[in-house]
């Protein structure tokens, strides 16, 4: 799962290409959970959604839920709003269910994805920068070494606050990071630099001044 979305996320180009990886990951996603029988119960009875079946699953299941959730929200995203509102609850639920479990997985990922959630949805949905700031500072302290959080600061909260100064420093902060530190993360922590450049090129863009 976590292959098959890196692969979408840093590699592939091509939005054909990058939907075909994200759908591989949550297919295998959905059978990682599937493997939870409480789980799989509750969805064949037919009576109950993935968002409420969701509170069966185990600490066990983490990994599952977050790569699934994080693939489908990628997928959902790129495929357009309406996908996008109709799989939200799942992946919020899914979330949700991760930082009840275990808040830390993969280097704070529950507060690196609200953090990112608050700045992306429009006002009229509940936009809130400074919920999106409180929980991407919880992740970038709480594990500076993943560099990914940082980028999101810059892309979504920083973009949408119009803080130039903010954008600057946290994409400063990743080019200048070894990416190597944890060897586990090496090879996101690169791509996330290459976010971090393509991102200062399009800085004129972004900001209205």
């Amino acid at each position: 799962m976590r292959g098959w979305y890196f692969l979408g996320d840093a590699h592939e180009t091509e939005k054909e290409a990058k939907l075909a990886d994200w759908d591989q990951a949550i297919t295998w996603g959905k059978r990682c959970l599937a493997i939870n029988t409480d789980f799989a119960e509750l969805l064949q009875k037919g009576d109950e959604k993935e968002s409420t079946a969701v509170r069966v699953l185990t600490l066990d299941d983490v990994p599952c839920l977050y790569w699934t959730s994080s693939s489908l929200g990628k997928w959902a995203k790129m495929s357009g709003l309406g996908k996008t509102l109709k799989n939200l609850p799942t992946v919020k639920a899914y979330i949700t269910r991760v930082g009840e479990l275990d808040p830390d997985y993969f280097y704070s990922g529950p507060d690196r994805y609200w953090g990112a959630y608050y700045s992306a949805i429009p006002s009229f949905a509940g936009q809130d920068l400074d919920k999106s700031h409180q929980h991407l500072q919880i992740a970038i302290t709480s594990h500076p070494e993943y560099l990914g959080t940082t980028v999101i600061l810059a892309e979504y909260w920083a973009v949408k606050s119009q803080d130039k100064a903010a954008f600057e420093e946290a994409l400063n902060t990743v080019l200048a990071a070894n990416p190597d530190t944890v060897a586990e993360i090496a090879s996101e922590n690169r791509a996330e630099q290459a976010k971090a450049r393509k991102l200062m090129a399009e800085e004129s863009d972004l900001f209205a001044d």
